[in-house]
């Protein structure tokens, strides 16, 4: 069964996880990126998540809700445990320095992982798409692992502010 999955598995998805993997890989490494950057991926992942969600079960209040509770629940775990050390701002350049981090990749994939197990399990069995059950767990999980990204970006702006306050307490 499983080798019947993966032959009927489009060459696409194949190649979005190539470029997934890429892109992962670039966020182990340190950079420096301007807010609006920063930003750029997580609204992507955002966005591509809810369209995901709808595109599969629908509009329903019940697939929104249960995103909106994951990432709510992503946002309030990265307040409590997220914030980057090394994360650093520039004001004059206005630039962010973000520490490399393997998070995003492992993120990344469990998102690429979620989401084609939800289309195999759909494609066995379609009547999933209107079980609640399945409904609120997909939505959960997708809300949890994309709101990580815009959580994360939050945390390394709070991080780099709590740097930039500490210097400025150590220099008075």
């Amino acid at each position: 069964m499983i080798v019947q999955i993966l032959q009927h598995t489009p060459a696409w998805v194949w190649m979005l996880l190539a470029a997934l993997l890429y892109l992962g890989y670039l966020q182990s490494r340190t950079r420096a990126v301007p807010k609006a950057r920063l930003f750029a991926l997580p609204a992507a992942m955002v966005g591509l998540s809810l369209y995901s969600l709808s595109a599969t079960f629908g509009a329903t209040r019940l697939g929104f809700a249960a995103w909106v509770a994951g990432g709510i629940l992503a946002g309030l775990l990265y307040r409590a445990f997220g914030r980057p050390a090394g994360a650093s701002y520039a004001p004059d350049t206005r630039i962010y320095t973000i520490p490399g981090s393997w998070l995003p990749l492992t993120l990344m994939l469990a998102i690429f992982v979620t989401r084609y197990a939800v289309a195999v399990a759909i494609a066995i069995d379609a009547s999933l798409r209107q079980t609640s059950s399945f409904v609120l767990v997909a939505g959960l999980v997708f809300g949890f692992l994309n709101c990580t990204f815009p959580a994360r970006a939050h945390a390394v702006v709070q991080a780099a502010k709590h740097a930039q306050s500490n210097l400025a307490g150590q220099s008075a």
